[in-house]
């Protein structure tokens, strides 16, 4: 699955910034063009950091989040920035740098989160030949706690978690004219979201995770499937069946 390579990918990433970390602790003074070997690998990450966020990112916000990146650089680099430009090094605290970083990146979500690339949501009825259009962005939880009622009738479905926590549930399970596949895409930063499945049904899970985890119950083949997109970022998205 998706979330699973991924998991592969940033082990591989951690172990590499693991590597940093201990030549800075055995030998710091390893440099390469005066700049320690150690704060390469771990610039290299945040470098990576930078440019998914600022390229791939999906959304408005997602492409400005570029703050906490950018202070964790400067307090890797601050040494070096200094004497390039001349400034004392210990003239910002870092945690006041984080704070403003932290600060930067709540405005930015509260701001740009509703900027999004499409915020409408197409769906073809090939039995009536008919284009219906629904709003696609209407289930946003943002720094609180709250609870989505799906209907199960409907094929397709978006929710949006920022700072908070967010349970999913389906209504209408039981109907039995209901579609074989629902699409829920969900949008989780920086909090947790439950989806809550019924027990009789399969879940396929293609949820873009970076920097956080996605777990619990899947359930290969049942009488309807649950296809799981979008995205998680620093964040916990948790299925559980039953």
């Amino acid at each position: 699955m998706t979330f699973k390579k991924d998991r592969i990918f940033w082990a591989v990433i951690f172990i590499l910034g693991a590597v940093g970390l201990i030549l800075r602790a055995v030998n710091p003074g390893l440099a390469i063009f005066e700049l320690p070997l150690w704060k390469w690998f771990l610039g290299a990450l945040i470098l990576y950091w930078l440019l998914n966020n600022v390229i791939g990112g999906r959304t408005l916000a997602r492409h400005l989040d570029v703050f906490f990146p950018l202070g964790f650089a400067y307090i890797l680099l601050r040494e070096q920035l200094a004497g390039w430009f001349g400034f004392d090094k210990d003239v910002i605290n870092p945690w006041i740098v984080l704070l403003i970083a932290a600060l930067l990146h709540m405005a930015n979500h509260l701001i740009f989160d509703h900027f999004t690339r499409s915020n409408r949501l197409v769906v073809i009825d090939g039995d009536k030949g008919s284009t219906e259009k629904e709003e696609a962005y209407a289930n946003r939880n943002s720094f609180s706690s709250r609870a989505v009622y799906l209907d199960a009738l409907k094929a397709n479905h978006y929710v949006m978690n920022r700072f908070g926590q967010q349970e999913v549930y389906f209504q209408n399970t039981d109907v039995v004219n209901g579609p074989e596949t629902i699409e829920l895409k969900v949008s989780n930063a920086f909090g947790q979201t439950i989806v809550h499945v019924p027990s009789d049904w399969a879940v396929k899970n293609d949820v873009d995770n970076s920097m956080g985890s996605v777990d619990g119950q899947i359930r290969e083949t049942g009488s309807r499937t649950l296809h799981l997109t979008g995205t998680n970022r620093f964040g916990e998205l948790s299925i559980e069946q039953g």
